[in-house]
């Protein structure tokens, strides 16, 4: 629909120009799936049940066989990153506290300073 609006808008503007209209680059770019490819860009691969993905599964139907990931790799892969988390976790405990000692310290420096400043 927006490609047909877009052409209609071309059409009514008629200027001679060389380049062919945008209308005509949108409806080949969604035809041969250019356009899907950077809606995917764009959205981050959002989700595997987006309009992008879904128009690319037409286009070309194999396109899931060529992404699969052998489950033995992908337990590897998941078991290597939940180990990561859970060395982030305890790094991330110790920073904490760390943090929370220096704030405690510091809360009784300032108190500190107040009181002899009055």
């Amino acid at each position: 629909m927006f490609t047909n609006v877009l052409e209609e808008e071309q059409q009514k503007r008629a200027e001679t120009c060389l380049m062919p209209s945008m209308a005509a680059l949108m409806r080949e770019s969604m035809e041969d799936g250019r356009f899907w490819f950077h809606e995917l860009i764009y959205s981050c691969f959002e989700a595997p049940d987006s309009h992008a993905w879904l128009a690319l599964r037409q286009l070309l139907s194999s396109i899931d066989e060529l992404v699969t990931v052998a489950s033995p790799e992908v337990e590897l892969f998941v078991n290597s990153k939940m180990e990561q988390l859970n060395q982030y976790n305890v790094e991330w405990a110790a920073m904490k506290e760390e943090l929370d000692k220096k704030e405690v310290d510091f809360q009784a420096l300032q108190a500190s300073v107040e009181e002899d400043a009055v």
